[in-house]
């Protein structure tokens, strides 16, 4: 009879280690949570940030029961009770959608959804990375954990060939850990996610893909090139103020209050064509000599709308290029590759018609200028490099010229 009656005194000592009462009373049992900030980036330009919170209260609330019945029950209870999640991902279009899931400790799997959006993921490594689906499609997001670390997010975009243009956003923690995801426009490709770390002032990438790509961050921009088999191939472009939604949608001509400065940036990519008559020395006659480049770059403007109407700031442009072909006969003793760039340009105008230029060197002089204008958070315009000017050397004479005309987009 006694033995009979172990069962329901196990049973009954179960349930009270189970019970609110019980575990109210174990400092381990309060709930904390831990925090997640990063970005998503998906089709039609669809881009935003993400804050996710997962409660972390676990089975360490049964902490206090002895270890001969620590084992196989709370592991049971625990599995059968998903840990609470939320979110709100804020898009830069402007709409703010409020989510709401679970989060499955044995499998690292986090589920939210709402507003006509799914996210699926997994915790691993003090990021939630993963994909999902909304009304216009699947893309990727990804976030560090800022609870830990101070997060930073940077939104804008990309230009890879033979990929084409697209979004590029980053999470950059405090620990110099980041995490990101990258989607070309129009092409069919897929997202592709991005990991890498800061150092200083340089960031460093590897895609999903493997290429890599390097560039400098100063807490309100990131701008870079990437490389594949150690030629450059693309350019990146994000900043802070890429990822929230412009204040308000005013006419691009239309008077506004004074505002703080606002950061934009863009990736842009061309092929300039220069090239040089030269004449003097033993033969008089001229040799013209046409050197063709593949250029990609960044344009990152800080633009601040006056109570007045008008517009003001700075813009510095800096890329690579690299030389695709010489004129048959001719030499080039310089490297392959070089850099180019233009810092503090003065851009002046109202907000849907402002500009700028700069150059740089004598004789031979390089120059850059740009004219477009703001339309909600979005600058678009067309740039134009230039080189022109003589150069003498000894008795040869030469005389540059050339130009070329790509356009931005800068949010």
């Amino acid at each position: 009879m006694k033995r009979a009656r172990w069962p329901v005194l196990l049973v009954g000592i179960v349930f009270s280690a189970c019970s609110g009462k019980a575990s109210s009373t174990s400092p381990s049992s309060q709930p904390t949570t831990s925090r997640f900030q990063g970005t998503i980036a998906g089709p039609s330009s669809e881009s935003g940030t993400l804050e996710i919170t997962v409660q972390t209260m676990l089975a360490s609330s049964f902490a206090w029961v002895p270890s001969w019945l620590s084992f196989p029950f709370v592991t049971v209870v625990h599995a059968q009770a998903p840990i609470l999640a939320s979110g709100t991902l804020r898009l830069v279009s402007g709409a703010t959608i409020t989510l709401t899931g679970n989060y499955e400790s044995s499998t690292t799997a986090l589920s939210l959804s709402g507003g006509g959006f799914a996210l699926k993921g997994t915790i691993g490594n003090g990021a939630i990375t993963g994909s999902y689906t909304g009304p216009n499609g699947s893309g990727l997001f990804s976030s560090l954990n800022s609870t830990a670390s101070t997060v930073t997010s940077y939104c804008g975009s990309s230009l890879v060939f033979p990929d084409g243009p697209g979004a590029l956003n980053l999470s950059v923690g405090s620990t110099g850990t980041v995490s990101g995801v990258a989607i070309a426009s129009g092409v069919g490709l897929p997202p592709c996610s991005l990991t890498g770390r800061v150092s200083g002032s340089t960031i460093t990438l590897t895609s999903c893909t493997g290429n890599p790509g390097t560039g400098t961050v100063d807490g309100t921009s990131v701008v870079g090139t990437t490389t594949k088999d150690g030629v450059v191939n693309g350019s990146f472009a994000a900043s802070t103020t890429g990822c929230t939604a412009p204040a308000s949608p005013t006419s691009p001509n239309a008077p506004t209050a004074p505002a703080s400065p606002r950061v934009y940036t863009g990736a842009f990519s061309g092929q300039f064509a220069p090239r040089n008559s030269s004449s003097g020395g033993v033969d008089p006659t001229p040799v013209v000599c046409a050197r063709n480049y593949q250029f990609y770059g960044t344009l990152r403007i800080t633009l601040t709308q006056q109570g007045d109407g008008s517009v003001s700031g700075t813009a510095d442009t800096q890329g690579t290029d690299t030389l695709l072909s010489l004129s048959s006969g001719c030499t080039f003793p310089f490297p392959s590759a070089a850099q180019f760039g233009w810092s503090g340009s003065r851009v002046s105008g109202t907000p849907g018609n402002f500009s700028f230029s700069s150059d740089s060197g004598s004789g031979v002089v390089t120059s850059i200028s740009f004219s477009g204008g703001l339309n909600g958070g979005t600058i678009s315009g067309s740039a134009v490099r230039s080189e022109s000017g003589t150069q003498v050397n000894g008795n040869t004479t030469s005389i540059h010229s050339g130009s070329t005309t790509f356009g931005v987009t800068l949010r």
